[in-house]
């Protein structure tokens, strides 16, 4: 459990004692819609209440998901989920963890795994997990962050099982916060990375730059192309991409934030792409931060999502924070509680019916 802090009851919303609830509200923002959007043939409800995701820190808190899913199951579960917990900003504890599940809302750390899968260095940070699934070696890949030493490191590590994990493998590297959140699939005989690019300001930095690289063996790449993703006035910060083959299209989900801003009140865009370098953006969020006294009321952040081919539906977990206030030299002081929500929505391709059309 994490030092000076209690363990969260599963059916409570909201921390009890010092911690106090709080209404977020922004002037400067009006992108919130308590009742969600319809933009773009997507309407995404915020999650009534986050899910449970055990951590090995104690506190519950998780940020982060990247979800592989086997409808058959793997190891003996369907679906598998890397993630870091984040327990109130606390950089020290943000590891790549993993959990299972067999339904995609009641996650366990699976028997075996302790918990984190790499553990805390003593100068810098983890952040940032991505997991794939590697057919043709029948193994779990896990890409993550290390920032240290205003340096940027890509590394690896891998398993057969899930629960006997490589030790970490360095990918690529970049200076200051030239890469962060990665997102890696396999398509079209390639490997193919997107990530972003925040300079050397990291989260202050107001502006962004998202990337794209290519590889045969996933860990050799090709020198960085720039990405076009115009989102007209505001920036990425964390993305996930999927290649989506019914419609033969890259599909990307990345919380977005106010050009010129720092990066700390986010909500959720869509992007659809024919190509990894020119993607078309929807004009508004499709999720955005709820109102009132929510877990996912102060930022809507990095998300995983699923495509089902047959039913249509868009799975999605995102993670998100709810701001709340303690006391620190007698004065009142905000944190943040960081959790994973699960929604969905059922997608007919609007350029089917020629209302969207492709890039």
């Amino acid at each position: 459990m994490l030092p000076g802090f209690i363990a969260q009851p599963e059916d409570e919303p909201y921390l009890s004692g010092s911690f106090l609830e709080t209404e977020y509200t922004d002037p400067d923002v009006d992108l919130i819609a308590p009742e969600g959007l319809f933009l773009d043939g997507i309407y995404f409800f915020n999650s009534g209440n986050y899910l449970r995701t055990p951590t090995y820190d104690g506190s519950g808190q998780a940020v982060h998901p990247d979800i592989v899913y086997f409808p058959e199951g793997w190891q003996g579960y369907k679906y598998w989920m890397a993630f870091t917990p984040y327990p109130f900003g606390k950089r020290a504890y943000e590891n790549p963890s993993i959990l299972v599940s067999q339904d995609g809302y009641s996650w366990e750390v699976p028997p075996g795994l302790k918990n984190p899968i790499v553990g805390s260095i003593s100068r810098g940070y983890h952040a940032d997990p991505d997991l794939l699934y590697n057919q043709d070696t029948e193994e779990l890949w896990l890409y993550f962050m290390r920032f240290r030493d205003n340096q940027s490191y890509l590394y690896r590590v891998r398993s057969g099982d899930g629960i006997n994990w490589s030790g970490p493998e360095l990918i690529l590297q970049e200076p200051s916060f030239g890469m962060l959140s990665p997102s890696v699939i396999y398509q079209g005989g390639l490997y193919r990375l997107w990530y972003v690019d925040s300079g050397r300001a990291g989260i202050n930095s107001g502006y962004t730059e998202v990337k794209y690289r290519t590889s045969d063996d996933g860990v050799n790449w090709s020198q960085p192309q720039k990405v076009s993703v115009d989102l007209q006035g505001h920036q990425v910060w964390h993305l996930e991409v999927s290649y989506i083959p019914s419609a033969g299209e890259f599909w990307m989900f990345f919380p977005g934030f106010k050009e010129g801003h720092v990066a700390n009140h986010t909500d959720l865009f869509f992007a659809r792409a024919t190509g990894p370098l020119e993607w078309m953006v929807s004009p508004q969020p499709v999720l955005t931060r709820s109102a009132g006294k929510t877990w996912d009321n102060t930022r809507i952040y990095q998300a995983s999502f699923l495509y089902d081919e047959d039913s249509k539906e868009i799975r999605l977990w995102y993670s998100a924070a709810q701001r709340v206030w303690t006391l620190a030299y007698l004065m009142p002081y905000p944190t943040y509680i960081w959790r994973i929500g699960y929604t969905d929505f059922t997608f007919i391709l609007m350029a089917d019916q020629g209302i969207y059309d492709s890039p």
